[in-house]
């Protein structure tokens, strides 16, 4: 019974021994996987980190793109007001030139008007000076003329048999 019973602890022993093998073949086969799916998933996580990567990258592209976009729009919208604001401060001041003018050209007139007025004035004063001249003339000569004639007269009463 001896070999028996040492051919079955042999026999025990050998598959005990078969099943650590079996076990530690398994368990090194279940590591390789384990290994192998967390390579795999570690491939998998890296491959959407880039994904998500690239698609980050894309919105913040796209972000900046907007916002370089909105930033061009305000610059010109910001240039055209700065070119409405010119050109309405160039109307004011071209209106305000014009008003300025046509006050210069209304005053020009009135000098001019003025002017006339008072050479009108003048040449009116020449008229009547000259009239006055005349009529102090006429009277001069008429004054003459009585005085001749009352001396004549008197002359001629003093010579008169009449008188």
């Amino acid at each position: 019974m001896k070999n028996k019973d040492d051919s079955e602890l042999d026999y025990n022993r050998k598959m005990n021994f078969e099943m650590s093998k079996k076990r530690q073949e398994d368990k090194r086969r279940i590591s390789q996987e384990i290994v192998k799916d967390r390579q795999a998933e570690a491939r998998t996580i890296k491959q959407q980190s880039r994904s998500n990567d690239i698609k980050k990258q894309e919105i913040v592209n796209a972000y900046a793109a907007r916002n370089h976009e909105r930033k061009s729009k305000i610059r010109m919208q910001e240039e055209v007001g700065q070119q409405k604001v010119q050109k309405m401060r160039e109307k004011k001041l071209k209106e305000f030139k014009h008003n300025y003018d046509l006050r210069i050209q209304e005053e020009m007139e009135k000098i001019k008007k003025r002017e006339k007025e008072l050479s009108e004035m003048e040449r009116e004063e020449g008229e009547l000076i000259k009239k006055l001249q005349n009529t102090q003339q006429v009277q001069k000569l008429s004054l003459i003329h009585i005085c001749r004639c009352r001396r004549y007269a008197v002359c001629r009463s003093r010579w008169s048999p009449y008188h």
